[in-house]
């Protein structure tokens, strides 16, 4: 009886941790780098700060359309002044010499300039937590055949992975990417 409990008990401790590791884990983001304070967000952390609205229309460089949403998100500015950025050079203190490296879960990397954060408009670059599409405001199969409607209303019913970079400044939306996990603060 008590080889069998212990051989019970054993293959609970075995399989238990393997059925936890197979768990879907809620996403998260790494900043890192050059940073004084390393930072890991999950959605709920990045939910928590304050949050503006921005306006994407995803057109890409070759021609495709993945929709026209407002993103509420973080300034992506604010995060990395919670980072607090620590350069190697203190003789020269200006960030220009800095970029940022987005990675997300998919492996695609984009890369920001200091400038565009902090010397443009910090609101047009946003760590996205949700996502609301702008709809027509008309039924537009009262102007357009069915297979017209689909194409340009179905990518407003894609689901977006969380959080998500959003540079609503470029004129292609190539660099926003879905289901962000690392920011790297890296020198030039």
């Amino acid at each position: 009886m008590t080889k069998k409990l212990l051989a019970l008990v054993l293959s609970t401790l075995v399989f238990f941790p393997a059925y936890l590791g197979a768990a879907e884990t809620p996403p998260s983001l790494t900043v890192k780098g050059l940073v004084e304070q390393p930072l890991k967000l999950t959605l709920d952390d990045l939910g928590a700060f304050s949050s503006i609205t921005v306006q994407l229309n995803e057109i890409m460089k070759d021609g495709g359309f993945q929709g026209n949403f407002y993103y509420r998100g973080v300034p992506l500015r604010n995060l990395l002044e919670v980072a607090r950025i620590q350069k190697k050079r203190k003789n020269f203190f200006k960030g220009i010499d800095l970029a940022l490296a987005v990675r997300n879960k998919e492996g695609k990397q984009v890369v920001l300039s200091w400038g565009e954060i902090f010397y443009r408009n910090p609101a047009t670059i946003v760590i996205a937590v949700s996502a609301q599409p702008i709809m027509p405001h008309a039924d537009c199969k009262s102007c357009h055949d069915a297979e017209f409607t689909k194409r340009w209303l179905a990518p407003l019913h894609r689901k977006i992975g969380f959080p998500k970079l959003v540079v609503s400044s470029d004129t292609w939306s190539d660099r926003s990417l879905d289901n962000i996990t690392e920011i790297e603060v890296v020198d030039l």
